[in-house]
């Protein structure tokens, strides 16, 4: 490359570096509640390692919401890289690789999903891991999560999309920009000319984006050369659009003659709802090309009127009227580390750009030019007039080194105090700190599950060997006569664990027969899974036997047990009868025929005529046949 060429080259990527488009942010009430809600997260593929090589149409982001105890998709795409820079992909896989990039927004965020809302209710997403993706603000170490999940069913999605794109209709480079919250429009040649706000006036109050570079060409000739050469040699714009992200590059090929050796450049740009990110495209000057001026800036036009410029060196403002030229605005820029910014705000809405400046040139400072006479044509380029023009002027003899300018834009609603470009240079300063958590779901694996026959009652017995999210066992019956099952009863669950717990239930209520038992295991968030199903034959009792009333002592009642043997005759008088110390009948509970089985009653501590009794020591008697047996009790009161 020549040196004329190296020259072009050098004022190619100021103006590429350079072009960035307003958004509007209308008031979001997001998960953070301050200026983070407005900034996108990306998340490259290697540091998704659960879900590396698996279809991007079977990954889904959510996000927990404590206060409604509520699991929600959010907005989130995904972007195929051929490499580490590279997003036109002539033939995507349409899996999760390395380089491929992960992008949702700040503000959709939500809460640590506790274990009372372990996992969403999709089966099939337990059988694979969940991603925890925890971001954390440095300044005031708030968190935000989302969650991760794959699954081969089709999930519910977010509705809402915030980006969209409108191809060109004038030429390669004339497409537009159709964000939540601002409308972006460009020239043929790819150079910003509308700037729309959304939650403003509604005014396009942007004539375009600037750029002069003057050297003395071939070391002799005094030569300026601004941003039109752009639109003589665009190629193409490529674009990825989708509901968080819109990833535009233009491509240009300059061939201007004159020896000149010609070139091929691009620039890629991140549009997001609320802001766009370059990480900067850097091009090297050396002293041979005799370059003693460069400025960059954004030239508003007269819908722009009533707007103030801030920055850290003009806290009190200096208003956009046409009339002022510079307004005797302080000029100072800091070199790198140091963040510059300016904000620029009004009716029609807000704008701060932020930026780090290279220490080139022999003087670094800020360009504002504010003044609406009209200049000769080819003085200027646009509409011929300033109005709130900013920007940054390099000045020097034979300016050589690095220019690079990576920056964030963020563009917010109308009429922000100073404060808020403080604020955003310090976010920048500060970025997120973005942390992964895998969780493996593991769900409640029994050991075993076991029903017998125990003298009358049935004995539940099982075991886990690991427990997720486990509220707890919903016992159910069938018998051989009813079809429906019943729940007879609830154990608790551990939760989440890895340790072995055994649990046991005792049903007493039942008779000869066969029942059927099964364990309806219920999440913490409802979701359940029913166990298989254990059968016990309940046989006839060998004995009779007369059982200590439960519970004892007791108010206001309690229950007696019974049971009776096969006998040669099929039925036997029963008779159960309640007696004070002294031997005076107080209640008849039983007196009837029964057959072989197991009997149960409750006595409510009331006598035959339905008065309570005194507290105190009672005999409780069971007579069947020729067998005889008493018992005692204790009534409260």
């Amino acid at each position: 490359m020549n040196s004329t060429t190296k020259i072009l080259y050098a004022l190619i990527l100021l103006v590429l570096v350079s072009s960035i488009p307003l958004v509007i942010a209308k008031a979001q009430n997001g998960y953070w509640n301050n200026s983070r809600d407005y900034e996108p997260i990306i998340i490259e593929g290697i540091d998704l390692l659960d879900f590396l090589r698996v279809p991007l149409k079977e990954l889904y982001v959510y996000a927990y919401h404590d206060e409604q105890d509520s699991w929600q998709p959010i907005p989130f795409q995904f972007d195929q890289r051929d490499d580490s820079s590279h997003f036109w992909v002539p033939n995507p896989n349409n899996i999760l690789d390395e380089n491929d990039d992960l992008v949702f927004m700040a503000g959709d965020m939500g809460d640590q999903a506790p274990d009372g809302s372990y996992w969403i209710d999709d089966l099939d997403s337990r059988n694979y891991p969940r991603m925890q993706i925890t971001v954390t603000d440095p300044v005031t170490e708030k968190q935000a999560r989302v969650y991760i999940y794959r699954s081969k069913n089709d999930l519910p999605l977010s509705s809402e999309s915030y980006m969209n794109y409108k191809p060109d209709s004038e030429g390669a480079g004339a497409d537009t920009i159709i964000a939540k919250t601002y409308i972006q429009a460009d020239t043929k040649g790819g150079i910003p000319a509308v700037w729309r706000f959304l939650d403003g006036s509604g005014v396009d109050i942007l004539d375009r984006q600037k750029v002069r570079i003057s050297m003395l060409l071939f070391g002799w000739v005094d030569f300026t050369a601004n941003e039109a050469i752009l639109e003589n040699f665009i190629q193409k714009v490529e674009k990825k659009v989708g509901p968080v992200r819109v990833v535009r590059e233009v491509f240009w090929h300059i061939d201007i003659g004159l020896g000149v050796e010609p070139f091929d450049f691009s620039l890629p740009l991140m549009y997001y709802p609320f802001n766009i990110e370059s990480g900067g495209v850097s091009g090297n000057l050396e002293a041979s090309n005799h370059v003693y001026l460069i400025r960059q800036s954004f030239d508003l036009n007269p819908d722009a009127a009533g707007m103030t410029f801030y920055n850290p060196y003009n806290q009190n403002g200096i208003l956009i009227d046409g009339k002022g030229g510079d307004n005797g605005i302080v000029n100072t820029l800091a070199d790198a580390p140091t963040v510059n910014w300016w904000l620029i705000t009004g009716d029609q809405g807000t704008y701060t750009i932020i930026f780090k400046m290279n220490a080139i040139g022999e003087t670094r400072t800020l360009y504002f030019h504010d003044d609406d006479k009209v200049l000769p044509e080819g003085e200027d380029t646009g509409d011929m007039m300033s109005w709130g023009d900013t920007g940054v002027k390099i000045e020097g003899t034979d300016i050589e080194g690095n220019i690079s300018f990576a920056y964030k834009a963020y563009y917010l609603g109308a009429n922000k105090l100073y404060s808020l470009g403080e604020t955003l240079a310090n976010n920048f300063e500060n970025a997120m700190n973005i942390s992964f958590q895998s969780i493996i779901y593991v769900p409640v694996e029994l050991a075993f599950f076991s029903a017998t026959d125990s003298d009358g009652k049935v004995i539940l017995e099982w075991m886990t060997v690991t427990e997720a999210n486990n509220y707890g066992f919903e016992i159910q019956r069938k018998n051989q006569v009813d079809d429906e099952w019943e729940k007879i009863g609830f154990i608790h669950g551990n939760g989440t664990t890895a340790t072995p717990n055994k649990y046991s239930f005792s049903d007493h209520a039942v008779s000869i027969g066969t029942y059927s038992y099964r364990l309806k295991q219920i999440d913490y968030d409802g979701s359940f899974v029913l166990t298989d199903i254990v059968t016990v034959e309940v046989a006839p009792p060998k004995i009779f036997s007369l059982y200590q009333n439960y519970p004892n002592p007791f108010n206001p009642e309690t229950e007696i047990r019974y049971q009776i043997p096969n006998l040669t005759q099929t039925v036997v008088i029963v008779e159960l009868k309640i007696y004070n110390l002294i031997g005076e009948p107080v209640r008849t509970l039983i007196k009837k025929d029964q057959g072989a089985g197991y009997y149960s009653v409750r006595w409510d501590g009331k006598n035959d005529q339905g008065e309570n009794v005194a507290a105190g020591t009672y005999i409780y008697q069971l007579r069947a046949g020729e067998f005889i047996k008493n018992q005692k009790m204790l009534l409260l009161r």
